[in-house]
């Protein structure tokens, strides 16, 4: 799918019974919109952390409007979610989603996986493409890959292993559009140490 559930998230996490016992004062009408904007908080944390190529929610991933101080009283409600709350969510959130995973792959289950969520499970497990049985592999428009994906792709089949597989790197750095949703500059670093021929767009 393309991207998480709003109500599954809600759901899995309790959010509503969160938000009940940190702002007792609120009426429920306001308490159920505030699900939905913790919840997008929430998935947007989990974004940032699969585009990512570590192996842990951070705080760094966290959104940042969710623990941006506010001197409007309706934005009050987001000094009681830490950004804390936020990893631990997020965590979770992605836990759930990578167990559905493995329960697809060891029992043939099905389940609904949005894109970005089913390759960072594959890079956290190490998949291997058996890049062995081919000669060459060609990645293009490398350049809006996010550091999941080149983690993934190339950078682990970079290094020095016994493999006689040629892997070209189709980019251009000046024409990364995807920055938005997480293009990362693996590209522009490994063809900074990596390239053995260049070519310029008049040549």
């Amino acid at each position: 799918m393309d991207d998480y559930n709003l109500d599954e998230i809600i759901h899995h996490l309790s959010l509503e019974q969160q938000i009940r016992t940190r702002l007792k004062e609120l009426h429920s009408s306001k308490r159920q919109h505030l699900s939905q904007s913790i919840a997008r908080y929430i998935r947007r944390t989990i974004a940032k952390f699969q585009h990512s190529a570590v192996n842990q929610v951070q705080e760094k991933h966290v959104y940042w409007l969710a623990t941006k101080p506010s001197v409007r009283k309706s934005a009050k409600w987001r000094e009681k979610f830490s950004a804390r709350f936020y990893v631990d969510a997020a965590q979770e959130i992605f836990d759930w989603t990578q167990n559905k995973c493995i329960r697809i792959r060891d029992h043939g289950e099905e389940h609904e996986i949005p894109h970005d969520a089913y390759l960072k499970v594959a890079q956290l497990d190490g998949l291997s493409f058996e890049m062995d049985r081919f000669d060459y592999i060609a990645i293009d428009e490398a350049q809006d890959m996010t550091a999941c994906q080149a983690n993934l792709l190339w950078r682990r089949n970079l290094s020095p292993v016994a493999t006689e597989t040629i892997v070209y790197l189709v980019g251009d750095q000046w024409q990364q559009l995807y920055r938005f949703r997480g293009a990362s500059s693996s590209f522009a670093d490994v063809a900074e140490v990596a390239s053995t021929k260049k070519f310029t767009l008049s040549g």
